[in-house]
C-alpha cells in the first residue's frame, strides 16, 4: 500500500533482468530461479493501480521478450481473482495504455522472432483492458496467430517425425476469443460470429458468444466441479418446453445459422463435428423449434461417442433424451473396449457421462439396465455419486424407483449422504415419505445403514421448511412398533421441534425411564423462545419469549400422577420459568400454567422421581 511507481519500477526491473539472466543461460529456469519470479510477480500484481501504470508505461519497449513480461504484469495486476475483471483506467493513463498496446502489437507483428506466446500474452493484457478501440488489435493478432499455427501444423503433417514444437500442439484461441468478449461491442461480436465457421477458433467464438449474452442477461454462471454437468436446472427447463414458455436469443441463433450449414448430409465428417461442438453451445442459450435441426444432428452418421456432449446440453436444455440412444453408446463404448481394455481404466469418464443422462431420459429406470450391461465389479458405489446427482434433478417420478432399487442392490448406499441428499434433492412428498419408510425398516435398523447424526441433521433441514411432515415424523415417534428408529427421529425432531414434539418426548422419557436431559432443554428452548436480528450487529440475534400457553397448560396436567411423567413435565415447565426470568415474561402469558385447577405451581416434586 506504501510503495509508489519508483519501488514497484524497481520490482518489474529485477524481474526483467532476471527473465534476461535466463535467456543468456540458454532459457532454461533454474528452481531458484522460478521462484523469485514467481515472489516478485506477486508482489507487482498486489500494489496499487495508479502507480502500477506509471512504472509500467515507464518501460515501454519493441522487445519481444520484455513486451511478454510488461503484457504478463498487467495481465495478472490485483491476483488470479481478478484476472476476469476490467482494470478501471483514468485519463491520461488510459490513452497512453492503449497507445502502447498498438505499439506493441506493431512490434511484435513485425518481428520475426516473435513467438505465439508473446503474442497472446499481449493479447491477454489487451483483455483486462477491454476498449472497443482495441477490437481491431485483437483480430491482427489473431489473424497471424491462426496463420502461423495452421502453418505448423501443415509442416508436421508433412513431416511427421521428431518432437512436437509448441507452435503444433498449443492453442491460444480461448485467449482471443476471451478477449473478444471481454470487449463485447457490435465490432466485436461480429467478428466473433465470423470466427464460428473456423474449425480452430469456431468452438471457442461460440462459447464467447455465450459469454457476452450471459453478461448481458446478468447471468452468474456457478462454478462446478471439472466434468459434472449442472442438471440442477433441468425440472424448470423441461416445465418451461411443456408450457410453451421459450424465449430467443439473437447470438445463439447466430451460431445456429451456422450449426444448420455445417450439419448438412454433403458436408465432411470433421464439418459436421464441428457443427456438433458449435450445437453443443448454442442448445446452452434460450431457443425454440429446434426439434427439426435437433433430429437431424443426431442421426448425423458419426459415432454416438462424438454426440454425448450435445446429448448433456439436450438435457441441460429440458430435452427428453432417449434412453434407447443412451444405452447404444454405452453399448459402442463398450464394444470398443473389448479391443482397448485401456478404455475402461482411463476413459470410464465417458461412461459416467452416458450413467448421467439415463436418469434424465424418457425411461429413467434404463439407468439400472445399463448397470447390468457393465463389466462386473466397475461401477462400485463412489462411482454412482455423479448419477445419484441426476437422479436427484430428474424430472420423472421413476427417477425415485431408481433411487430405491439402487439401494437395494447396495444397501451400503443408505449410509451415503450423497444417496440421501439425491432423495430428499428430489423434493416431493412421495420421495420424503419413501425416506421415512427406510428409515423405520426394521431389516435396515439391524444393519446400522443409515448414519444416525447426518440423516437427524437432514431431516430436522426439512421439517424446519416443511413443518406439514413434522406431524408424519411424530406419529412413527409414537408408534412403539417403531422403536429401532426413534432415536433418529428423536434427534430430528428436537432440532426442529413444536409443542406437539415437546409433549410427545416427555411421554417417550418417561417410558425410557429417561431423565430430563440437555435435549429436551434445547428443546423447550426452541418452543419458548425465537430469534430476533440484534439492531446494528451482523449475523447476531437476540432472543426473545414465545407465549405457549397450551403447553403449559398441558405439561401442567401431567403433573397429576406421582410418576416419571409428571416429574419431566415440572422440570419442563420450571425450565420455561427460567426461561421468563432470564429473557423476560411475556405479557399474553398467565404466571400460572393453569389457575383454574386450583392446584398451586410451583409444586413439590416427589423425591423418588430423578431429575437431572
Amino acid at each position: 500500500m506504501l510503495v509508489g511507481p519508483r519501488s514497484i519500477g524497481s520490482l518489474i526491473d529485477q524481474l526483467l533482468a532476471l527473465r534476461r539472466e535466463v535467456r543468456d543461460g540458454g532459457g532454461r529456469w533454474l528452481e531458484e530461479q522460478s521462484n523469485r519470479a514467481f515472489r516478485l510477480r506477486s508482489l507487482i500484481a498486489r500494489t496499487r493501480l495508479e502507480p502500477f501504470i506509471e512504472a509500467w508505461l515507464a518501460r515501454a519497449t519493441n522487445d519481444p521478450d520484455t513486451i511478454q513480461i510488461l503484457a504478463d504484469l498487467l495481465a495478472i495486476h490485483g491476483g488470479p481473482e481478478s484476472e476476469n475483471s476490467t482494470l478501471q483506467l483514468g485519463e491520461p493513463s488510459g490513452s497512453r495504455v492503449m497507445s502502447i498496446f498498438h505499439q506493441y502489437a506493431n512490434a511484435l507483428l513485425s518481428s520475426p522472432e516473435a513467438t505465439r506466446h508473446q503474442m497472446s500474452e499481449l493479447t491477454r493484457a489487451i483483455s483486462r483492458v477491454a476498449s472497443p478501440a482495441l477490437t481491431d488489435v485483437v483480430c491482427r493478432l489473431c489473424a497471424e496467430d491462426l496463420m502461423r499455427w495452421r502453418r505448423a501444423r501443415e509442416e508436421r503433417m508433412r513431416n511427421p517425425v521428431g518432437p512436437m514444437g509448441p507452435d503444433v500442439a498449443m492453442s491460444y484461441t480461448r485467449v482471443y476469443s476471451n478477449a473478444l468478449s471481454m470487449i463485447g461491442d457490435d465490432k466485436a461480436i461480429e467478428q466473433l460470429k465470423d470466427y464460428l465457421t473456423d474449425p480452430l477458433l469456431g468452438h471457442d467464438a461460440a462459447l464467447a458468444l455465450r459469454r457476452i449474452w450471459e453478461k448481458q442477461q446478468n447471468i452468474v454462471v456457478k462454478p462446478r466441479p471439472l466434468l459434472l454437468a449442472d442438471f440442477s436446472e433441468v425440472k424448470t427447463r423441461r416445465e418451461e418446453r411443456r408450457a410453451g414458455l421459450l424465449k430467443t436469443s439473437q447470438l445463439g441463433e447466430a451460431i445456429f445459422a451456422v450449426v444448420e450449414d455445417l450439419a448438412k448430409p454433403a458436408r465432411s465428417e470433421a464439418e459436421q463435428r464441428h457443427a456438433l461442438a458449435l450445437a453443443t453451445v448454442a442448445f446452452t442459450m434460450p431457443y425454440a423449434g429446434k426439434t427439426d435441426l435437433i433430429e437431424s444432428l443426431l442421426a448425423l452418421n458419426l459415432p454416438l461417442a462424438d454426440k454425448q456432449n450435445l446429448l448433456i446440453a439436450l438435457a441441460m436444455a429440458g430435452e427428453p433424451i432417449s434412453a434407447d440412444l443412451v444405452l447404444k453408446g454405452i453399448r459402442e463404448f463398450l464394444d470398443t473396449a473389448e479391443q482397448r481394455a485401456w478404455m475402461l481404466r482411463d476413459n470410464l469418464w465417458q461412461v459416467n457421462a452416458w450413467m448421467q443422462l439415463l436418469p434424465l431420459s424418457d425411461r429413467p429406470a434404463a439407468t439400472l439396465e445399463a448397470l447390468d450391461l457393465l463389466p462386473e465389479n466397475l461401477f462400485r458405489r463412489w462411482n454412482l455419486h455423479e448419477i445419484l446427482f441426476s437422479v436427484a434433478n430428474a424430472p420423472d417420478q421413476e427417477a425415485e424407483y431408481v433411487l430405491i432399487e439402487l439401494a437395494k442392490r447396495d444397501p451400503d448406499l443408505l449410509g451415503d449422504s450423497t444417496w440421501v441428499d439425491a432423495l430428499l434433492g428430489r423434493a416431493t412428498d412421495s420421495a420424503y415419505r419413501l425416506l421415512f419408510d427406510l428409515l423405520c425398516d426394521p431389516n435396515l435398523a439391524n444393519g446400522q445403514k443409515i448414519e444416525g447424526y447426518v440423516l437427524a441433521g437432514k431431516l430436522s433441514d426439512l421439517i424446519r421448511r416443511r413443518p406439514d411432515l413434522r406431524s408424519d415424523l411424530l406419529h412413527r415417534y409414537q408408534d412403539l412398533k417403531l422403536g429401532h428408529c426413534h432415536s433418529i427421529i428423536e434427534e430430528a425432531l428436537a432440532k426442529s421441534p413444536d409443542e406437539g414434539v415437546v409433549l410427545a418426548l416427555v411421554r417417550s422419557y418417561s417410558k425410557q425411564g429417561k431423565p430430563f436431559d440437555q435435549r429436551l432443554r434445547a428443546t423447550i428452548e426452541s418452543v419458548a423462545l425465537e430469534q430476533r436480528p440484534a439492531p446494528g450487529w451482523k449475523n447476531a440475534y437476540e432472543l426473545y419469549g414465545v407465549a405457549v400457553p397450551d403447553l403449559r397448560k398441558q405439561l401442567f396436567a401431567m403433573t397429576l400422577g406421582n410418576d416419571a411423567m409428571a416429574g419431566i413435565a415440572a422440570a419442563c415447565l420450571t425450565e420455561i420459568d427460567k426461561l421468563r426470568d432470564e429473557h423476560g415474561s411475556v405479557d399474553s402469558e398467565p404466571r400460572h400454567p393453569d389457575i383454574e385447577t386450583g392446584r398451586s405451581w410451583p409444586l413439590e416434586i416427589p423425591s423418588k422421581q430423578v431429575l437431572e
